[in-house]
């Protein structure tokens, strides 16, 4: 976790957006293992939000595009993951309808 955190903080000054949220699905990963939910669907949310934008610029190399894809449905199965947690099986279902 300190790891991450440390990564946290160097990643908030890169211009490299693909490994500045990378690193904020990994750290909400752990913060999810380790019950902290609600903190942890917040560093998903964020992520979710930017893997779909990247996913939809069709400028972009079909690589990046496929990574964009990767995170941003590995973003929604860790927020499913994250609801199943805090037991709102509601927006669970939400969310399956999305993915």
């Amino acid at each position: 976790m300190d790891e991450y955190i440390m990564a946290y903080k160097y990643a908030k000054n890169t211009i490299d957006m693909y490994l500045k949220y990378k690193i904020y699905y990994h750290l909400g990963v752990v913060k999810n293992y380790l019950g902290y939910h609600e903190e942890a669907l917040e560093l998903f949310k964020n992520c979710l939000n930017h893997f779909e934008a990247e996913t939809n610029d069709k400028t972009q190399h079909q690589f990046k595009i496929f990574n964009n894809q990767k995170g941003y449905l590995n973003s929604l199965h860790q927020m499913i993951v994250c609801y199943r947690n805090m037991g709102d099986m509601k927006s669970i279902d939400s969310l399956i309808d999305i993915g």
